[in-house]
């Protein structure tokens, strides 16, 4: 059964089948998409590229994508992820220097009961997962560095 539906962003009617799900027009769907999350049409350039989706793009936009993440893997919204920013001025918990432009500081957590211990920059984040998150092993390596540094 063909029906005429009205595009989200530009308003304008045009044919489309039962189950289809296309909520925006063809013209308009080359250079915008629809966030199923906050519900608007954003430019195309806001989503995460997605070739397996017939748009071509994710379905959330990327503020939204990034919240979904950090409720699914940590338990916590970007305004708990914000708090915990400003609580370390924006520097990572262990080197105490900003992440590197462009690049977010992560989340890091315990792999055993799973709660979010503070925000790190990736190298950092990376050495402590090296290191099995395990207390003594990074003191040990602590001491190794300590005790062979050059003079």
């Amino acid at each position: 059964m063909n029906n005429s539906r009205a595009c989200h962003q530009c308003k304008q009617g045009w044919p489309w089948k039962k189950g289809d799900g296309y909520l925006l027009c063809p013209s308009c769907e080359s250079t915008s998409a629809y966030c199923s999350i906050c519900s608007t049409v954003k430019d195309r350039n806001e989503f995460h590229k997605n070739k397996s989706r017939r748009t071509g793009v994710d379905t959330r936009c990327r503020a939204c994508a990034v919240g979904y993440e950090l409720q699914r893997r940590y338990g916590i919204d970007v305004a708990q992820y914000a708090l915990l920013f400003e609580a370390q001025d924006g520097k990572c918990a262990i080197c105490n220097l900003p992440s590197p432009e462009g690049q977010p500081l992560v989340v890091d957590h315990c792999h055993v009961g799973l709660q979010v211990r503070g925000l790190l920059c990736s190298p950092c984040n990376t050495a402590i997962g090296l290191l099995k998150d395990n207390p003594s092993v990074i003191r040990s390596a602590a001491a190794y560095v300590t005790a062979n540094q050059a003079a």
